[in-house]
């Protein structure tokens, strides 16, 4: 073979090689000379695409050349290659980094003739999670090329909705069926959401929305349009380059490892947003990396200025200032006082805070990064914010609350971990060239107390106005107003906002018995696993579910006249008191309050005798604890398996919840809360309140919030 030899003289064999092997130099013209000879050139391309030793990027072929066959054989629509396509994929998904969105298309190209394998590699859970949302995906490509198509992929996401419990892919398959305007799905949709299948991060019911003039569906991006030189010549841009580069500092893959585990650019983002890693967080990732060294050295500066002897006596003066105005003899939190006193108080007699007079005896040291970032600190005030979503380990959105208010991107690492949705904020918001970050100290709200909170500011607010307007002739913008409240009224908001939250307790919430709800779970040794599961099914108190080798308790206590049962509770109007798990070497008894793990522990003994052991582990929870505001979230895993029979106590707690009693709802029933307009806005700040609690845990059992919604009727 003649290297000048024009692609159209050669063989098949001699053309793909040529060609592909010169990976993302390939030549255009050779391309197009090879799909259209279509089948003959159908097994050389797969000769690549099967060949570990081509997949490696090392490898002294080039490394791009199965990615170049695989976008060629899209490109003829090779026939029949379906699970042979999908499954190198799966093996070499993370190589496929630089197909970015053209993934879905070569799938939809390569599998449209052979919908049962997209079908099963989608409910595969050894797959790969990106390759399973690119084939969802590749379904509503599919499905716009003919109606027979849209009928059979619906049908697909529709057993995707129902079978997968994974909380971003059945999410995903959500958003596909949504952007399809698969209504027909609706069903299978709301169920997903009452089983809690589906990832409130990423969407919520007003999400869903058919017949919407708005929806895109997913794009088609023809395989050949990736051969383009222009294409090409992006990946040589931003693959191989940085592969050369020995400046690392902003390298995405030692920025990944840092923050994000090992998520990689093409894998679905770690927040949870559905989308690929690459086109989500990593940039923000990659752009707090390259600020928070400059952070960390500034802030170093401030501290070392802020430590020194001559500021001692400032010091004090501010502490006495910031008690007198604020009416706190003490604080829990010296980052309160060092955020306040560095900021917000004057020097007496100079006119200026200390984070001012930093900048003007040190200007001329700072070079320009530090001196645009320490303008930026000298201008940020405090401001009330709603969180609106969450990244974890990266930051969240927030909205201020004042009218007219930004919404913008905070980005802060480790408070992401511990913030729930819908957190009022009270918090120092600065902005370091494109991020916006915070200072180190932030009052932190639940949902409920939001009304509290903002009628306390508006009040403040009110009165800071009016002696405004009365002492400054000039009119000042609602803006700079604002920022002056916050900036010069600062102490006595802080010191509000700390009485508010204080005084906030969780509702209390009583069994039927009266006792305190209290989350207990012991476990007891037993001898003979078989025996203790015959003897505990002979007795009518307790429901044997073999599926999960868990007994659900009744009739712990003898009924009274005057207990009323409704037809609404569930278990035909049985109170559920706990449930016992069996174990192979033990059984673990979940009650909602210790009377009725007593009344359990002595009905087992009746039951079991001998066959039930020592204790071996006891764990008792009130609410408080358990449902504490900030809980750390590495304190959270793992919880789950400590008491694993619980969730489904407290899943039975709460749905009979709905009908007892309830002081804070004047003594009526949340049902009847729900249907009373006086009542049904406490009613909201009740679930809103156990919902807000929930978003702080992680593998623990929590409140089912969606299946209480939908029997209230509250669905939102």
């Amino acid at each position: 073979m003649k290297k000048f030899e024009p692609y159209s003289k050669m063989f098949t064999e001699d053309l793909v090689q040529e060609v592909v092997e010169d990976g993302i130099y390939a030549s255009f013209e050779g391309c197009m000379e090879i799909v259209n000879r279509k089948d003959s050139a159908i097994d050389y391309l797969l000769d690549y695409i099967g060949d570990d030793y081509y997949w490696d990027l090392d490898a002294e072929g080039d490394g791009y050349a199965p990615i170049i066959s695989l976008c060629l054989l899209a490109s003829i629509k090779a026939p029949g290659l379906s699970e042979r396509i999908l499954t190198e994929i799966n093996l070499h998904y993370d190589e496929l980094e630089c197909m970015e969105e053209y993934i879905p298309s070569v799938i939809a190209d390569l599998c449209e003739h052979s919908l049962e394998s997209l079908h099963k590699a989608l409910l595969d859970k050894n797959n790969e999670t990106g390759m399973r949302m690119d084939i969802l995906w590749a379904l509503e490509i599919i499905a716009t090329r003919s109606e027979k198509m849209r009928i059979s992929s619906i049908a697909i996401i529709g057993e995707a909705i129902r079978l997968i419990d994974e909380g971003i892919l059945c999410s995903v398959a959500v958003m596909v069926a949504a952007e399809m305007n698969a209504g027909e799905l609706g069903p299978a949709i709301e169920d997903a959401f009452l089983r809690g299948r589906i990832d409130r991060k990423i969407m919520d019911r007003e999400d869903i929305i058919f017949d919407s003039e708005e929806t895109q569906p997913s794009e088609y991006l023809p395989p050949f349009e990736f051969l383009q030189p222009s294409n090409l010549k992006r990946i040589v841009d931003e693959y191989v380059d940085d592969v050369l580069d020995n400046d690392t500092t902003d390298d995405p893959e030692l920025v990944m490892k840092q923050y994000y585990g090992d998520a990689k650019v093409n894998d679905p983002c770690p927040c949870g947003s559905g989308q690929k890693h690459k086109k989500c967080c990593l940039p923000l990732i990659v752009e707090r990396k390259k600020w928070s060294s400059l952070e960390d050295s500034l802030r170093d500066l401030v501290k070392e200025y802020y430590d020194e002897d001559r500021f001692r006596d400032v010091v004090a003066d501010a502490l006495a200032t910031f008690r007198k105005a604020s009416g706190l003899e003490k604080t829990s939190n010296n980052l309160i006082l060092v955020d306040w006193i560095i900021h917000d108080y004057i020097i007496r007699g100079e006119k200026m805070s200390i984070i001012t007079k930093f900048a003007r005896e040190k200007w001329a040291s700072l070079n320009q990064d530090q001196k645009e970032t320490i303008s930026y600190w000298i201008k940020a005030s405090f401001t009330i914010v709603e969180v609106q979503s969450i990244r974890p380990g990266l930051g969240y959105t927030v909205k201020e609350l004042f009218p007219g208010g930004d919404t913008f991107f905070v980005s802060e690492i480790q408070s992401s971990l511990g913030l729930a949705r819908y957190d009022i904020l009270f918090i120092r918001i600065y902005r370091i060239k494109g991020l916006f970050r915070v200072s180190g100290f932030a009052i932190i709200f639940p949902y409920s107390m939001k009304g509290n909170v903002l009628r306390k500011i508006d009040e403040m607010y009110a009165e800071y106005r009016s002696r405004s307007s009365r002492s400054t002739p000039q009119i000042q913008s609602e803006d700079v107003l604002k920022k002056s409240f916050m900036r010069g009224r600062s102490a006595q908001i802080i010191g509000e906002l700390v009485r508010i939250s204080e005084e906030r307790k969780l509702p209390e919430i009583k069994t039927p018995e009266g006792d305190l709800l209290t989350f207990v779970v012991k476990k007891f040794g037993i001898y003979n696993r078989d025996a203790v599961v015959d003897a505990l099914e002979s007795s009518p108190q307790f429901q044997y579910d073999d599926h999960n080798n868990v007994f659900t308790i009744f009739h712990l206590f003898p009924e009274t006249s005057s207990e009323q049962k409704t037809s609404e509770a569930p278990l035909s109007g049985d109170r559920v008191y706990g449930t016992i798990m069996v174990g192979e070497q033990y059984i673990e008894v979940s009650c909602m309050s210790e009377k009725r793990m007593d009344a359990t522990i002595s009905l087992l003994e009746n039951i079991l005798g001998s066959l039930m052991g020592n204790l071996i582990m006891e764990s008792i929870k009130g609410v408080e604890e358990a449902l504490s505001d900030r809980i750390e979230y590495t304190d959270t895993r793992g919880m789950s398996d400590e008491i694993p029979g619980i969730q489904k106590s407290m899943d039975d707690y709460y749905m009979n919840w709905l009908d007892e009693k309830i002081p804070a709802l004047e003594g009526k029933t949340p049902r009847e809360a729900a249907n009373d307009p006086l009542l049904v806005g406490r009613l909201e700040d009740l679930l809103k309140e156990f919902e807000n609690h929930s978003e702080h845990f992680h593998n623990v059992p929590v409140p089912p919030i969606s299946r209480m919604r939908a029997e209230l009727g509250l669905e939102r």
